[in-house]
């Protein structure tokens, strides 16, 4: 959490050692609890808003592919859902709840 938070201060200008950029605007949160290393993918969204993706263990020098799939993939579901509430005034429609709606 304490990473979290820090990411919250210091926004989208919070740069390395505490985060890193994978691709366009993919980036991971990087967090070291003794030798195990743990990231966190997210990006910020057209709000400035900091969307944690896909939190997963670091075992090799690389971030695998599979992760940032993942992360692409969300990444766009979410763009997408914005754009679905986004109305021709430029107002946000309140957000549905629950999941898969």
């Amino acid at each position: 959490m304490a990473r979290i938070d820090l990411l919250k201060r210091g926004g989208p200008t919070l740069d390395f050692p505490y985060t890193s950029q994978i691709e366009g605007k993919l980036r991971e949160a990087r967090l070291r609890m003794g030798k195990t290393r743990y990231r966190v993918l997210y990006f910020f969204d057209e709000r400035r808003t900091a969307i944690l993706l896909h939190g997963f263990t670091k075992d090799t020098a690389s971030v695998e592919e599979s992760d940032k799939r993942i992360g692409r993939e969300r990444m766009a579901s979410h763009e997408a859902r914005l754009a679905i509430r986004s109305t021709g005034s430029g107002k946000r429609e309140p957000a549905k709840g629950g999941k898969g709606k």
